[in-house]
């Protein structure tokens, strides 16, 4: 993963201590990383003190959790949504998951990179958590990939290896980097740069391509 440049952390007088340390932690754990950062480098960045972060948070890996399990909620919620209002046939299904997932990637650039890659250095049992959700997202794509092939709308290549996982993790490393190498696209809209992808992803699959 390409280095990210730091960036100012701003601190309103106004937002609650705990949105404040929560915001400075995002910034840093994008900029650089949840092992590079320390509790004073948060609260430094959120002009509060060390104490009173564990006013609010337990540890430093509390506020990780915190931000992981805010990024899992919204991103559930576009992909529900954007499911829930897609026609059923598995092409319009698979287009709704692919372009949600690239429109959170886009418009929550770092939430959504701190989810997906500093999840890892969570405790165990939360780790756990995060886990079991993520894997929930994944059947949901597996099931409308198989539900395609099943319906002769979908075409996956034949191979020794499962091709419905394997194909689930090709369209899932390309909706989830749609901004990680090149980063926001002043001159493409969000909404541009999902249906891109999302038609990148039937591409893969559709067996009239």
């Amino acid at each position: 993963m390409p280095p990210r440049s730091r960036a100012t952390v701003a601190k309103p007088a106004k937002i609650p201590p705990a949105e404040r340390i929560l915001a400075a932690a995002e910034e840093l754990f994008f900029t650089q990383g949840f092992k590079g950062t320390s509790v004073r480098d948060i609260t430094a960045a959120s002009g509060l003190t060390p104490a009173a972060l564990y006013n609010h948070f337990p540890s430093k890996e509390e506020v990780l959790f915190t931000l992981v399990s805010r990024a899992t909620d919204e991103g559930e919620r576009m992909l529900n949504d954007a499911v829930a209002a897609a026609a059923a046939d598995p092409e319009s299904q698979l287009r709704a998951l692919a372009y949600a997932s690239a429109l959170f990637h886009a418009r929550h650039r770092a939430s959504a990179m701190i989810a997906t890659f500093e999840y890892v250095h969570l405790p165990e049992a939360q780790r756990a958590v995060i886990v079991e959700r993520r894997r929930g997202l994944r059947t949901r794509l597996e099931r409308t990939l198989e539900h395609g092939v099943r319906s002769g709308v979908f075409e996956l290549p034949a191979m020794r290896g499962d091709a419905t996982k394997l194909t689930a993790t090709a369209i899932v490393n390309l909706v989830l980097r749609a901004t990680e190498f090149f980063g926001p696209f002043p001159a493409v809209k969000d909404e541009e740069l999902a249906g891109l992808h999302a038609d990148l992803a039937c591409r893969m699959v559709l067996a009239r391509y």
